[in-house]
């Protein structure tokens, strides 16, 4: 039924990761830089699904430092927003959570 090829190897040593290398990939720029930029697309479709009839909501993204690498935080940057994301759920719907 199978005429497929397999080919089995023997591990010869042990693969393991430099946790210094690892971290210092995940905290460079280019990285935090790519992950600001997405943060950065929701925040922007936060702020074009954001409706209150008085004031003007205002939604923003903050690099966070964590332990192994870099996280973005999107979230609101003033009283309005706080009230429009109670109302509506905007950063639940601009996010796609």
């Amino acid at each position: 039924m199978g005429s497929g090829f397999t080919l089995k190897m023997k591990l010869k040593g042990r693969v393991k990761h430099i946790d210094s290398g690892v971290v210092s990939i995940t905290k460079s720029d280019g990285v935090t830089g790519m992950l600001y930029e997405q943060g950065a697309g929701y925040a922007a479709r936060c702020n074009s699904l954001a409706s209150l009839p008085h004031g003007h909501p205002e939604y923003d993204v903050q690099v966070k430092p964590l332990s192994w690498c870099n996280g973005v935080r999107v979230g609101v940057a003033n009283v309005d927003a706080y009230v429009d994301n109670l109302r509506n759920n905007t950063l639940k719907k601009g996010c796609g959570i």
